[in-house]
């Protein structure tokens, strides 16, 4: 499947923008985010075909990565 980029924004810069959408969110807020894009179970742990992409931040320093 091929993703077409219609505002013609670099990959770098979705990230930065996802990232600030992240951080005015509450953790549970987040959490769901990633649960309903498939990436995250409901208890925060990674489905496994992003086990070997994403690296699980420490509970006690998540907030500090968003």
């Amino acid at each position: 499947m091929e993703t077409i980029n219609k505002a013609n924004v670099t990959l770098e810069e979705a990230g930065r923008r996802m990232r600030a959408r992240l951080k005015k969110m509450t953790d549970a807020e987040a959490l769901q985010t990633f649960v309903d894009a498939g990436i995250l179970t409901a208890k925060g742990n990674v489905r496994k075909p992003y086990r070997g992409v994403i690296v699980p931040v420490p509970k006690k320093s998540a907030s500090a990565v968003r």
